[in-house]
């Protein structure tokens, strides 16, 4: 199966906002025991997940898609690289994505 340059993308973009996610979530961790302790995924990263789980479907991200996307997915680089960005603004961009 051939990849597409999305695919490519994507990968970049599900590791950095992994590791962005890792980090935040660990103030967003909570404690259910004194043993357990859960941690949540931050939504940019359940997005990208849930983008890349569409391949291979009649819903996949094809070019013309990706094309649209792309300025989105670099937009919400620039907030999570910006230590001024209000939430608000994420949420707008994940739910735009």
């Amino acid at each position: 199966m051939k990849r597409s340059p999305l695919f490519a993308i994507m990968i970049v973009a599900i590791l950095g906002l992994t590791a962005w996610g890792w980090s935040n979530s660990k103030s967003n961790s909570s404690t259910t025991s004194s043993t357990k302790k859960t941690t949540t995924i931050s939504p940019i990263v359940e997005q990208a997940v849930g983008t890349l789980r569409l391949e291979g479907t009649s819903q996949a991200v094809d070019k013309e898609l990706a094309a649209q996307l792309l300025p989105y997915w670099q937009l919400l680089d620039e907030l999570n690289a910006s230590e001024s960005t209000a939430p608000q603004e994420v949420t707008a961009v994940v739910e735009n994505i």
